[in-house]
């Protein structure tokens, strides 16, 4: 019994020995990854496959009760990695983000579902939030870990390709003669892009690369015990600011009329349903003297990795919180079966991990698979998304996500 025991014990250490979070599974490594989502806290994705979407304002109104969240997500990078031993560790990357999120507030949804003439002057004022912005970037990541602390710097060179700040809505209900209600409602829309929305092709590569922005993330890893890993990342801290000087500004307007119940009573079934129209204005198209200036937000973020019974399985988290114009906490936390180790580096032939996590707003609960052959790694990974948390579980949102990484 005493020998199994030293043998476990024996494995275990071994095991420990090589542990780190997130470690490189190759010397040199090429890799590419796409991961894409969209969601609601709302619709369920069978909604969505029926002939006709039904549309229920009162029982929106009724049931959600910080609006209506409407998501989208594109994220895609490609990366060049060396790893020289835990001294030396350089990884080369350019991607593309893309991040749109609208708002429709209680407020907005109760005013077209109900009217809320008892308001003064039977006129409200609801927030259509916003937070929409997308980017290119490049950089490179140095690390270097010394015994137990690990070190990484990453200065990173962005463009920011649009964004919309947050609208504000106003709306009017005015009730007719004949027992009908007009609802009114106008929003003035400002977009800020890198290149003239009118003319897209019209590109000036020395003015783009003097309104580039520099940031830079710096990190920190400690193990606390041979099982047990934590680290610190705080990201974008800002060097001088992106500047977008192509503005686009429009106003959108919507009137929708509520036909008297009476109708209905008296059988006139054509009465019953909301009439109305929608309408975006003709653009106007500037370009600034006095660009906008686009800072990506900080971001602290503390993570965990515990390793209870060797690298076969492990437990981790992290909870952080991003700084700025719509700043917002985030956690993670998930666990990872390991089977089967590749390389004295690190990866496994086989990893399934499970995570659930809430960033930007929006809950995700996601499921990943890695098969790993050493000269080439392939990951899938699918999730559920949603601005709710109870939603996220029930398919209002989906997401995927596909990674390729070859070296030796």
């Amino acid at each position: 019994m005493k020998k199994i025991l030293s043998i476990i014990c024996a494995l275990c250490i071994v095991t420990f020995a090589f542990a780190e979070i997130d470690p490189p599974h190759r010397y040199f490594e090429i890799g590419t990854e796409v991961h894409v989502g969209v969601s609601n806290n709302w619709f369920s994705v069978p909604d969505f496959f029926q002939e006709t979407l039904v549309v229920d304002l009162n029982k929106m109104a009724d049931n959600l009760s910080s609006g209506l969240t409407l998501d989208a997500l594109l994220d895609a990078r490609g990366n060049v990695a060396i790893n020289g031993g835990k001294v030396f560790r350089m990884n080369i990357f350019a991607g593309a983000y893309g991040q749109g999120m609208v708002n429709i507030s209680q407020e907005m949804l109760e005013f077209l579902a109900n009217g809320n003439a008892n308001t003064p002057n039977n006129t409200i004022t609801a927030k259509l939030g916003t937070d929409i912005n997308a980017y290119v970037e490049a950089g490179v990541r140095f690390q270097s870990i010394i015994k137990n602390l690990g070190i990484s710097v990453t200065p990173t060179v962005f463009v920011p390709v649009a964004y919309v700040p947050r609208v504000v809505a106003t709306g009017k209900v005015e009730p007719q003669e004949d027992g009908s209600m007009v609802a009114t409602g106008k929003a003035d829309i400002k977009a800020y892009s890198v290149v003239p929305l009118n003319d897209p092709t019209n590109i000036d590569i020395n003015a783009l690369l003097k309104d580039v922005g520099v940031d830079f993330s710096i990190g920190a890893q400690y193990a606390i015990l041979p099982s047990l890993d934590v680290g610190l990342e705080v990201l974008h801290i800002p060097a001088w600011a992106a500047s977008l000087r192509n503005e686009t500004s429009f106003v959108a307007s919507a009137e929708y009329k509520v036909n008297p119940v009476l109708d209905s009573v008296t059988g006139n079934s054509e009465s019953q349903f909301y009439e109305g129209k929608f309408e975006v204005g003709d653009p106007t198209y500037t370009t600034l003297t006095e660009p906008k200036k686009i800072r990506r937000p900080i971001e602290a973020v503390l993570m965990t990795e515990w390793r209870p019974f060797g690298e076969w399985f492990d437990v981790n988290g992290s909870v952080g919180y991003v700084f700025g114009e719509n700043h917002n906490f985030k956690y993670a936390l998930g666990a990872g079966f390991h089977l089967l180790r590749m390389s004295k580096l690190g990866g496994h032939m086989l990893d399934f991990n499970i995570k659930s996590g809430y960033q930007n707003r929006i809950w995700t609960q996601q499921a990943e698979l890695i098969w790993n052959l050493r000269a080439f790694e392939l990951e899938f990974n699918v999730s559920s998304r949603s601005a709710n948390f109870l939603s996220s579980f029930m398919g209002t949102g989906l997401g995927a996500g596909f990674a390729l990484r070859v070296g030796f």
